[in-house]
């Protein structure tokens, strides 16, 4: 059809847009809501596992016992009923967070997170840095104190900062980490209307729900542990200085890089 012109003014006939166009314009669109949607569930994951560790704590601070199993002579199974679990965390605690990558396997290119052995250098490096701070706070530099508090005759912690609650600030920033990272995953693979990841792979799908769901327990197992420690097992003062430490050395940093990696690998 022939332009037409009305007082000066030019009309054409609109050009519709090519179909292959159009397509790839949606598939962009698409893209774009998944990789906002997936950066939106990591930050949700992330901020409420924040919120929920810094409960435990304070809240155990606040209701502080004075040393119930010292002062009273009360067993310790009486007071954390988490017992076996506390004595697990002081054994194994930094490895149990590993267990997570490597049940969640490599995945494939479409995850939200890296591979195992990216993960397991990370994890790694600061369960060295936790154990590097811990030493540098002891009083003496005693290795004997690594991994158990001591307490002189009066009841008083000879440490400036709660050995367990820093454990646990660690080991729950890399739970939280993975945490976020299986999060955006699964959200992904929703949105897209995928019933199992890109490679097809219905064992890469279990185990992607077999990661989510380990994680999920070993946080929780872990957050009350820390608030029945910060409850009758150490003071205040010691669990907030703690707390404090792990949120800026570990917390904050682990959740750093969980969102670097869903930005980076949902916008590739």
């Amino acid at each position: 059809m022939a332009p037409t012109a009305r007082r000066g003014v030019v009309y054409s006939s609109p050009v519709s847009e090519p179909p292959l166009v159009a397509c790839k314009r949606e598939r962009e669109g698409q893209r774009v809501r998944r990789a906002t949607g997936q950066q939106v569930v990591t930050i949700c994951v992330l901020g409420a596992a924040m919120v929920a560790w810094t409960a435990a704590v304070w809240m155990g601070c606040l209701w502080y016992e004075v040393d119930a199993h010292l002062m009273r002579g009360v067993p310790r199974s009486a007071l954390n009923p988490l017992l076996p679990y506390d004595k697990l965390l002081r054994r194994v605690g930094p490895l149990l967070p590993l267990t997570v990558p490597l049940l969640r396997g490599e995945g494939d290119t479409g995850h939200a997170m890296p591979g195992v052995l990216h993960t397991l250098v990370i994890y790694t490096a600061f369960a060295a840095l936790r154990i590097a701070l811990y030493l540098a706070f002891q009083p003496d530099g005693a290795m004997a104190n690594l991994l158990f508090t001591t307490s002189t005759a009066a009841g008083k912690h000879a440490h400036w900062l709660s050995d367990h609650i820093l454990l646990g600030s660690s080991m729950l920033g890399m739970l939280a980490a993975e945490a976020a990272m299986l999060a955006a995953q699964l959200c992904s693979c929703r949105s897209s209307g995928a019933v199992a990841p890109s490679n097809g792979s219905s064992t890469a799908w279990r185990r992607l729900w077999a990661g989510a769901a380990l994680t999920v327990v070993l946080w929780a197992l872990t957050a009350i542990d820390m608030h029945f420690t910060a409850r009758f097992f150490h003071p205040p003062q010691e669990n907030v200085r703690a707390w404090a430490v792990g949120v800026f050395v570990f917390q904050a940093p682990l959740a750093s890089w969980a969102i670097w990696q869903v930005s980076r690998r949902v916008s590739a």
